[in-house]
């Protein structure tokens, strides 16, 4: 798979336990840097879960202003909504 590696490592006088703990070290500060620089996205249920079941929403958890609360409020109380 990596023949120059492969051929580097057989030729080199090398201690392969410190080189791959040292490229262990240098690959998990790789992906620190790429999470400083590019994070992962924020997961677009926060804030959204009432859409799951609206009848069980956690109304201070929502993305909404209060008017909308107010609608998801009474949402979550209509119990004709809830036997369908």
């Amino acid at each position: 798979m990596f023949p120059n590696l492969r051929e580097f490592l057989t030729s080199a006088d090398l201690n392969r336990k410190e080189l791959f703990c040292i490229t262990d070290i240098n690959v998990k500060e790789l992906a620190e840097n790429l999470y400083r620089y590019f994070p992962p996205p924020e997961d677009p249920r926060k804030g959204n879960l009432w859409i799951s079941n609206p009848f069980e929403a956690d109304i201070h958890s929502c993305n909404h202003n209060s008017c909308e609360k107010e609608c998801l409020i009474k949402l979550c109380c209509d119990t004709t909504l809830l036997s369908e």
